[in-house]
């Protein structure tokens, strides 16, 4: 049995920022039933949201996700789809920006939405009817509530593959207690596993893990199995700054996982991967560097930024109310100084960078606000503040949270309000009544 630093020496290696032959050993693919006899699952859920739900599309890189509400599952592709494209353009010349700056990094990478289907019902049976075809062991099942998901608008998107095997074992024993961790290594959920880095918040005493999905990595754990969470920080900067400053979102709720660099292309098309941009070149993970890679999700909430129109005040108020309130993934500057001071650069950096973009690009009307370079600092300086002011009145500030939260539900329950004018599908502009009665 491997002991504790070796434990630790594992997940450094598959976690590693730098370029290593011995990282590059261990290949996902998704997995296959370990009894050969049992039919296969055509949809497994992999994970659960207030917007939806995630299934994986059997043995393939893509999977699909299921809502109940039109608007907010239109609104979760759209916001989805610009972060994609600005991170798709933007990737290399980042890299070779901070390249120049002395820092090697990864862009961090948005899973490519592909189709957006108002109904699932007939893209969901055509691909289930491929699937279940030619099989020597029955028929394929799937794990889709049959009740009225198929009713559901979802769409298609590239699948964010868990953490290598060896990095899910070594997490079980490095942070387990021994009883425990035959039980995790067994559950088949916890095969789905992806790691938030929280570098805002270290592990709270007692703390209990009861699943591997979305599992918390807190800054002090970080440190101790000894991640290169400086270079981490710079890259979960630079994923922000090009949600804020090219994307043009505010990063409402946007979530970060640490995980597997991204699953084999798959040469085999359902009419489900792709929708009027089906000849549109893949966008293909940079995966000779490293084995994992930070990933951004979860777009239902984040909302557009209309940058050119908005007061200076407005919007760097909108964007540190948005920021904050989401999980602790950035470090605050009273905690850790040397992080807050790398992730404060990074940001400012790739903001610039990201705002030259759009202007070389034609942004129409930027020339109209001189201030926009000055933008990344100023909410720098402003999240900053507000970082310090959570310390000085938790109390007041974890209710504010608290009550935010329960809008955030309410909202998601009801339905959005806001960006109704462009809700637009196949070149078509919706109304909420013409959601509803598709439904």
């Amino acid at each position: 049995m491997a002991s504790e630093s070796e434990h630790a020496a594992t997940l450094r290696r598959i976690f590693s920022t730098t370029s290593s032959s011995e990282s590059q050993t261990e290949k996902h693919t998704p997995d296959q039933p370990s009894d050969s006899n049992r039919p296969p699952e055509i949809f497994r859920n992999i994970g659960r949201g207030t917007c939806g739900s995630v299934y994986e599309m059997s043995a393939t890189n893509r999977c699909i996700k299921l809502g109940r509400q039109w608007p907010v599952m239109l609104k979760d592709f759209q916001r989805a789809k610009s972060a994609w494209e600005s991170v798709n353009l933007l990737q290399p010349r980042l890299t070779q920006h901070f390249l120049e700056l002395g820092a090697s990094i990864s862009v961090p990478n948005v899973p490519r939405p592909y189709h957006y289907n108002m109904n699932c019902l007939g893209a969901l049976a055509r691909y289930e009817k491929q699937n279940c075809s030619g099989r020597n062991n029955g028929p394929a099942r799937s794990t889709l509530p049959t009740s009225h998901s198929r009713g559901r608008p979802g769409y298609v998107m590239e699948r964010i593959p868990p953490i290598p095997t060896s990095a899910r074992v070594a997490l079980v024993k490095e942070m387990l207690d021994d009883a425990g961790q035959a039980e995790f290594l067994s559950d088949q959920e916890n095969e789905d596993c992806l790691i938030r880095p929280y570098f805002g918040q270290s592990k709270a005493d007692g703390a209990s893990i009861n699943t591997l999905r979305n599992l918390p990595l807190y800054a002090d754990q970080m440190d101790g199995i000894g991640l290169d969470t400086k270079t981490l920080v710079i890259e979960l900067a630079v994923g922000l700054a090009i949600i804020h400053w090219h994307a043009l979102l505010d990063g409402k709720g946007v979530e970060f996982v640490l995980s597997a660099s991204g699953l084999p292309q798959d040469p085999r098309k359902s009419d489900m991967d792709y929708g009027p941009d089906r000849q549109a070149p893949e966008f293909v993970t940079d995966t000779s560097r490293r084995e994992t890679h930070l990933w951004m999700l979860d777009f239902d909430k984040a909302k557009k930024l209309a940058i050119l129109d908005m007061r200076r005040e407005e919007l760097i108020q909108r964007l540190v109310k948005a920021t904050g309130g989401n999980d602790p993934y950035f470090p605050w500057p009273y905690i850790n100084t040397k992080l807050w001071d790398s992730f404060a650069w990074a940001y400012e950096e790739a903001g610039q960078v990201a705002i030259q973009a759009k202007i070389d690009a034609g942004w129409d009307g930027s020339d109209s606000r001189k201030d926009l370079f000055d933008l990344p600092r100023a909410f720098i300086v402003a999240l900053k503040n507000r970082f310090f002011y959570r310390a000085a009145e938790p109390e007041n500030e974890q209710e504010s949270e608290r009550a935010e939260r329960e809008g955030d539900k309410d909202a998601h329950e009801a339905g959005p309000k806001d960006d109704e004018d462009d809700w637009v599908f196949d070149g078509r502009k919706l109304k909420a009544a013409d959601l509803g009665r598709r439904e």
